[in-house]
């Protein structure tokens, strides 16, 4: 059986906002169109989201749907995974996080515990 991943990552956005900019941005189209917050070139932090993180069941969220992790500030990208630590929450991390959190807290693949959410998300299907 396969499974869609888009299926299995629940969507943060605790970041919204770029200071890439490429042309091609849909996340800049859906902040300008739906004014969710005032310059998409200037970051912000929603820090109340963190609560999505509380919920009991085993998930996975994407944190970079409408931000790009360069922009974070470093006390944000703590922020996170500080939460997810004292719940419990294993944090994976992409690449571009390097030059945030150093080399030594990369992972060179997916950890056991990122398999086991799967494999519990996977009985949730009828």
């Amino acid at each position: 059986m396969s499974i869609c991943i888009k299926d299995q990552i629940q969507n943060m956005n605790i970041v919204i906002g770029c200071t890439v900019g490429c042309t091609y941005c849909y996340a800049r189209n859906n902040v300008k169109r739906w004014h969710v917050i005032d310059d998409f070139a200037d970051p912000e932090f929603f820090p109340g989201k963190l609560k999505m993180m509380e919920k009991k069941r085993p998930q996975n969220f994407l944190l970079t749907g409408m931000s790009d992790l360069s922009g974070w500030k470093l006390e944000w990208a703590w922020s996170l995974t500080d939460q997810a630590h004292k719940l419990g929450i294993p944090v994976f991390m992409k690449e571009d996080l390097v030059p945030i959190i150093g080399d030594e807290n990369m992972i060179q693949e997916m950890p056991e515990e990122f398999n086991k959410v799967l494999e519990v998300q996977k009985s949730w299907q009828k």
